[in-house]
C-alpha cells in the first residue's frame, strides 16, 4: 500500500511540474515569413520569425558580398512594399554601401531604402531600435560591429519582438561572438544561374542555417527568384558541407 501511495505522489509531483513549465513556456504564435523554399521553411517551423533578430555571416572574407546579397533577399521578402531602414557606422567600410542597380534586381526600389550612417556603435544601436518605431518601416538592416556584445544583441532581439518586425544584422567571418539572435546564417557564393544566352540570370548562394531557436539547422544551395521575389531550391542542387563548397569554388 505504501508503494502505491509513493507512486501516486510521484506522479502528482511530475504532473504539477509539467503544468508549471507549461505556464512558463508560452506558445510561439509569432507571425512567420514565408521564404518560398519549403525545405528551409520546415527547419524554421513554418518560416522566418518576423519579430526577431536574424544574423547573416560571411563564410570567409571573399564571401562578404554574397552574404550581403542574401541578407538583402531576406530583408526584401520581410519588408514587402514598405521601407527598409539600413543602419551603418561611418567606419564600417568593410561592408560597403548598397548599390542601386543591385537593389532593383531584388525588386527593391532604392527610394524605399532609408540609409542611416552613424558616428558610433552606440548611435547605430539606438538608430536600429528607433527605426522599429517609425511607421512604414518593414525591416531593419544593420552592420554588426565587432564590439557588439551579448547584452546589446539581447536589446535588439527584445526590440524586434516588441515591434513585431525583423532586424537583420550582417556580420563578418571573423566575428565569433555569441548573440541572442533567433537565427544565424553562414553564406558562401555559388555559381549563378545563366539564361539561354549565357548571361547572368539568378544569383545563387550556399547557405548554412547554423543556429535557429526552436527549429533545425540545415545546409542548402538556394537562388533568388526575381519574378516571384522569393527564394527557391534549384533542381538538382542539394545541400552539402559549406567548407567543401568553398573548396570547390576556390579550385
Amino acid at each position: 500500500m505504501a508503494r502505491q501511495d509513493d507512486t501516486a505522489e510521484k506522479r502528482a509531483r511530475i504532473e504539477a511540474a509539467r503544468r508549471q513549465i507549461g505556464h512558463l513556456v508560452e506558445p510561439d504564435e509569432a507571425p512567420r515569413l514565408r521564404l518560398g523554399a519549403g525545405e528551409i521553411e520546415a527547419c524554421l517551423k513554418g518560416g522566418l520569425k518576423a519579430g526577431a533578430l536574424h544574423e547573416v555571416a560571411a563564410a570567409d572574407h571573399r564571401a562578404l558580398p554574397a552574404a550581403q546579397g542574401f541578407l538583402l533577399a531576406l530583408a526584401r521578402m520581410a519588408a514587402g512594399p514598405r521601407v527598409i531602414a539600413w543602419v551603418q557606422e561611418r567606419r564600417g567600410g568593410e561592408f560597403g554601401v548598397p548599390y542601386a542597380p543591385g537593389l532593383k534586381h531584388f525588386g527593391l526600389d532604392p527610394a524605399r531604402l532609408l540609409f542611416i550612417r552613424c558616428k558610433s556603435r552606440e548611435e547605430a544601436l539606438w538608430a536600429m531600435e528607433e527605426s522599429l518605431r517609425i511607421g512604414g518601416i518593414g525591416a531593419v538592416v544593420g552592420m554588426r560591429s565587432a564590439k557588439l556584445d551579448l547584452t546589446a544583441s539581447r536589446r535588439l532581439q527584445l526590440a524586434a519582438e516588441a515591434a513585431g518586425l525583423p532586424i537583420f544584422l550582417l556580420r563578418t567571418h571573423k566575428d565569433a561572438a555569441h548573440s541572442a539572435g533567433t537565427t544565424r546564417w553562414r553564406v558562401a557564393p555559388y555559381k549563378a544561374a545563366r539564361d539561354g544566352f549565357g548571361f547572368f540570370a539568378q544569383p545563387r548562394w550556399h547557405v548554412a542555417l547554423e543556429r535557429v531557436r526552436g527549429g533545425r539547422t540545415g545546409d542548402w544551395v538556394v537562388e533568388w527568384n526575381h519574378d516571384a521575389l522569393c527564394l527557391r531550391l534549384p533542381a538538382g542542387l542539394g545541400g552539402g558541407a559549406l567548407s567543401q563548397e568553398r573548396a570547390r569554388s576556390a579550385a
